[in-house]
């Protein structure tokens, strides 16, 4: 149950030993993240903070402070040694994470009954799980890519990425990083939800907008969302994107995003 946390990448592991990255390096390059983000969360008055503790739980989690136009953003110690965790990983986390207080539209579907998502809590908008995978590779993924190396030698991924923006290699290296970690750390729940490929768009559409809290798109719905946020090169204040030529084009997937619903 939902208790004034969305658990974003929830996980469920067992005894660790040796961090798959280096913590020190990855907070460091949250903080630098941060930074980067501050102009964003100004823009719509807002303030977020970024914790690091051990949680017994590895992970990464947003929610409100409650009653104050503040946003916290909690990345559990344990969260650096899954495997497949590296820096990349790292960003496009805290990429999503910021996407659910600066994504926007559509937002999760306030309850009243007592959590984050209540009717009394004035500041109770958050971004959807599939707005925020949007967000992390359109809008975030480009302003931080200085902070990334680039040695993506994928010849697929080169061939995907010409004529597009200039982070598309760093996103990409980050979008399967961090695919391939949710998979691992689903499978610690025994709960198998893979992905075929990164560029694979044959998925199912949704008959409604997932927008319950902790709702999340399949695995391979999130890779898609992710790669086709490479595609916009300006958001509009309808949420839609400009793509390479300047055309408003909708890139958010059926997969999760019903424009009706």
């Amino acid at each position: 149950m939902l208790k004034k946390t969305i658990a974003i990448f929830l996980l469920l592991m067992g005894s660790l030993t040796q961090a798959a990255v280096e913590k020190q390096q990855a907070i460091e390059l949250v903080k630098r993240i941060s930074k980067i983000m501050e102009p964003l969360a100004a823009e719509k008055n807002l303030q977020i903070k970024v914790d690091f503790k051990s949680m017994n739980t590895p992970g990464a989690f947003s929610k409100w402070e409650k009653r104050k136009k503040v946003g916290l953003i909690t990345f559990s110690d344990e969260l650096f040694y899954v495997d497949n965790v590296d820096l990349h990983a790292v960003a496009m986390i805290a990429c999503h994470e910021y996407g659910h207080f600066l994504g926007g539209a559509p937002y999760v579907q306030p309850k009243p009954n007592g959590t984050i998502f209540n009717s009394r809590n004035k500041y109770e908008q958050m971004s959807v799980e599939g707005q925020a995978d949007f967000f992390a590779s359109s809008i975030c993924s480009p302003l931080i890519e200085k902070l990334l190396e680039n040695n993506n030698q994928d010849p697929i991924h080169h061939s995907f990425c010409k004529d597009k923006r200039s982070d598309c290699l760093t996103t990409l290296m980050g979008i399967k990083s961090s695919a391939d970690s949710y998979v691992e750390i689903l499978a610690g729940y025994d709960y198998h939800d893979n992905y075929t490929d990164l560029f694979d768009v044959t998925t199912f559409q949704t008959d409604r907008t997932l927008n319950i809290p902790g709702e999340y798109p399949t695995m391979q719905c999130r890779v898609l969302t992710m790669v086709q946020g490479l595609s916009c090169f300006e958001n509009t204040p309808s949420g839609k994107c400009l793509n390479e030529s300047g055309d408003e084009v909708e890139l958010r997937p059926a997969c999760w995003l019903k424009t009706n619903r």
